[in-house]
């Protein structure tokens, strides 16, 4: 994930599994700590279990009351479907 951000954001990314209901479980995966490099944060290779309830893709800034547009790249050998939620 890269802010799309004339100066650094610290950002970061996380993947929740979620319930039945669409709420976050745990955190399956993660960037780690808040990065503010220019070219983003990477989460490295990870393999998401299919879910009936799916995942969250959530990324956030260090600072809440900073927001920032970004671009999500995402890669998979399988296909699969990003929605935003509203």
């Amino acid at each position: 994930m890269q802010a799309s951000s004339s100066r650094p954001v610290p950002i970061a990314l996380a993947v929740y599994a979620t319930d039945a209901v669409g709420a976050t479980k745990e955190v399956v995966h993660s960037t780690g700590a808040y990065s503010d490099a220019p070219t983003g944060v990477v989460t490295g290779l990870f393999r998401l279990t299919p879910s009936p309830t799916g995942y969250i893709v959530i990324p956030s800034t260090y600072h809440p009351t900073i927001h920032a547009p970004f671009t999500l790249v995402a890669h998979a050998d399988q296909p699969f479907t990003l929605a935003a939620l509203t």
